[in-house]
């Protein structure tokens, strides 16, 4: 999901190619629009913002641990 968002972005976040790609263009707008504003609130409290490139070998193992730290209890749950 990581990658089909990277390359929404990439594209311009074109329709057409949502349409083409049998996507929801709304949900990845809507994706885009609650990174814009999570990038906008680390902004206004002054903290940093640390991305890694997709080659980096730690990338992906980051956003486990984010969406793991976020859903813990659930996870605990299933």
């Amino acid at each position: 999901m990581v990658n089909v968002f990277n390359t929404f972005k990439a594209k311009n976040m074109d329709q057409h190619w949502c349409w083409n790609s049998y996507l929801n263009f709304r949900a990845l707008k809507q994706a885009n629009d609650i990174r814009e504003q999570l990038i906008r609130i680390l902004a206004n409290n002054r903290c940093n913002l640390e991305s890694n490139p997709t080659s980096h070998p730690d990338y992906y193992t980051n956003i486990k641990k984010a969406v793991l730290s976020g859903y813990f209890m659930q996870t605990a749950l299933l």
